[in-house]
């Protein structure tokens, strides 16, 4: 099963190391699905644009920060 999923939010609370900032965030995303016996066994997914942490800062995220998004 594949999904498509555009996802939006607002920083409402300390998220990643950051206070809330009260800017909004969208997240487009691929998501593949494995179906075994009508229960979801595997996920895979991908995301495109920027990240959460560029979205939120306006910068790069730091070395080793995960950056979703």
């Amino acid at each position: 099963m594949a999904c498509y999923l555009t996802v939006t939010a607002t920083h409402t609370g300390p998220y990643m190391g950051l206070e809330a900032t009260g800017r909004s965030v969208v997240l487009h995303e691929m998501m593949f699905n494995r179906v075994r016996e009508g229960k979801l066994s595997e996920t895979w997914a991908m995301s495109a644009g920027a990240g959460f942490y560029e979205q939120l800062t306006g910068q790069p995220p730091p070395p080793g920060l995960d950056n979703i998004g």
